[in-house]
């Protein structure tokens, strides 16, 4: 499609546009003369991504640039992008893909060099070892910002709460985990996917599944609190909320 038509469908202005190609936030453009150029849907399902972007989430264009740039999304990447953006805040994207440093990350998280410790022997905390220094990839330093943020407003052992109440629940989170990726995995092998398309599915629910256990666990959490505040009192284990 020509330029105009780009602009109709999207509502930009044509310096707006340039500006995006110029600075690698749209894909790439083919240009059969010096000054034509032929711009197709993705370029149009781009455009209004960063578009939602600045409108619903509020995001400037420096940081709306800093999560496509950074991220090189595909096709697939950038529709995950938009479920994902539904449902969580997409601040979650602007943080470090990677802090250097055990200092740094305390830092960065309010975390204790303590708390820090006992995390990565539970293994919730995973840093890597690059040349001898600690590398925290982008969920760990998730991880670390939450753990100190709990700390922060008195979810903390000095408070009460269990030390190892948050490796119990990733160690029993992990085994049912397990058996779902079987079951999946068995889902795959029963029907007949090509490459292309185990990868794009194998990658939705890397994404997506997460998130349906995050608001199932919210829900449920909350009909606890609810059912708490009535009563007086936690249920007892194994109950049913309805």
């Amino acid at each position: 499609m020509k330029m105009k038509d780009l602009i109709k469908k999207t509502g930009v202005s044509r310096e707006m546009i340039h500006y995006f190609v110029r600075e690698g936030m749209l894909p790439p453009v083919e240009k059969p003369l010096p000054n034509q150029a032929r711009y197709e849907e993705r370029h149009v399902e781009r455009i209004l991504l960063i578009k939602k972007l600045q409108q619903k989430h509020f995001l400037p264009i420096s940081q709306i640039k800093k999560i496509i740039r950074d991220k090189r999304l595909e096709v697939e990447d950038e529709e995950l992008l938009e479920i994902k953006s539904a449902y969580f805040e997409t601040n979650d994207y602007l943080m470090p893909e990677e802090i250097k440093g055990e200092n740094t990350f305390l830092e960065y998280t309010g975390m204790s060099p303590e708390r820090l410790k006992d995390f990565e022997n539970y293994r919730i905390i995973v840093p890597r070892k690059v040349g001898g220094e600690k590398v925290y990839p982008h969920d760990a330093v998730q991880l670390g910002k939450l753990i100190g943020d709990m700390r922060k407003r008195g979810l903390s052992h000095e408070n009460g709460f269990s030390r190892t109440a948050l490796k119990k629940l990733r160690d029993n989170h992990i085994e049912v985990l397990y058996a779902s990726l079987q079951r999946f995995r068995q889902d795959l092998i029963d029907n007949d996917f090509s490459k292309k398309e185990i990868k794009n599915i194998a990658k939705t629910n890397a994404e997506l599944i997460p998130i349906f256990v995050y608001h199932l666990t919210h829900n449920f959490m909350q009909e606890i609190l609810k059912d708490t505040i009535k009563k007086g009192s936690l249920p007892s284990a194994g109950k049913n909320i309805q």
